[in-house]
């Protein structure tokens, strides 16, 4: 690991009252929403999630369940849903492609790249994302990791690439899988194209690969009242603007091919609810997994044929 990362932010270890778990108060600039889906993966009993397990986590969590609770009786599918479905497609679109390595961008808290460093076949799993979620997260784990188990500060949309950026940790003509959860539905569609455009640049200088990534489709969010509230809920909870959302499958397709990408797969929650014991609402979400794919490319930078 980079020893040139920000100092490690303050800690504090107690204990509940009521199950004598340990949980960790985090005080830094580590967001609501990393917080709220890091206890997701807790409440999920995902490996490596229990480190994750913070006091403002679970408060986020109580906070929200009435919210939740009455969209379900709506028929909504809510966050407690949306982030069980895409993280369980994405993990299962992973372990089909089993990859020599992985590279998670803006990985939060997720526990996904101390999970896959453990199976067999993958060399190297890479944690990104801006340095003080690096620092945080490291600061949280134990001293003993994967041997492939790797962590890398990035910005998604700061001026030097993904490959000058990774530079010090990927492996070069090692086909990756990269992956994005929960971020793309920040950023306005000219935003989404340049993380695309630049996240096909590093599956090319890894010889190849594919994408994972969400998107919530525009059209059917802004037909929803509970999409439109969950919207401007979290627009005044976390500051960040409310952009245009990515429309539908068509102009997503569209994007994914201008950036570079040979083949697009989009995948509806449904079609992997009996596979995966998925939770599923009769609204949709408008949640969509994109796998997209770049093939290997020969030394004149075309696709090499199969």
């Amino acid at each position: 690991m980079a020893d040139d990362l920000v100092g490690l932010p303050p800690t504090e270890v107690f204990h509940t009252q009521s199950n004598r778990e340990p949980i960790v108060n985090i005080s830094g600039n580590i967001s609501m929403t990393a917080h709220y889906t890091a206890q997701a993966w807790v409440c999920q009993g995902l490996p490596w999630a229990r480190h994750f397990d913070t006091a403002q986590g679970r408060f986020y969590r109580r906070l929200l369940a009435p919210v939740w609770a009455l969209g379900r009786r709506m028929g909504h599918t809510t966050p407690q849903e949306f982030l069980v479905q895409r993280h369980c497609i994405m993990d299962a679109l992973l372990r089909r492609i089993s990859p020599i390595q992985v590279v998670e961008l803006a990985a939060g808290l997720s526990p996904r790249c101390l999970a896959f460093a453990q199976e067999d076949g993958i060399l190297r799993c890479i944690d990104a994302d801006l340095p003080e979620m690096v620092a945080t997260k490291r600061s949280l784990l134990p001293a003993r990791l994967p041997p492939g188990y790797r962590q890398a500060a990035l910005d998604l949309l700061g001026r030097d690439d993904y490959v000058a950026q990774l530079d010090r940790v990927y492996l070069r003509d090692a086909p990756a899988v990269v992956l994005t959860e929960g971020i793309l539905t920040y950023f306005s569609p000219e935003q989404v194209a340049q993380v695309l455009a630049r996240v096909a640049g590093l599956l090319r200088a890894c010889g190849g690969g594919t994408y994972l990534t969400e998107l919530h489709h525009g059209d059917q969010v802004d037909a929803m009242l509970l999409g439109r509230a969950f919207r401007f809920c979290l627009h005044r909870l976390t500051g960040v603007p409310l952009r245009p959302l990515v429309r539908n499958r068509v102009q997503a397709e569209s994007m994914f091919r201008q950036a570079g990408f040979d083949e697009v797969k989009v995948h509806h929650p449904r079609d992997w609810a009996a596979e995966l014991a998925l939770p599923i609402q009769p609204i949709d979400s408008g949640l969509r997994v994109y796998e997209a794919i770049m093939a290997p490319r020969g030394r004149h930078g075309s696709s090499r044929r199969r």
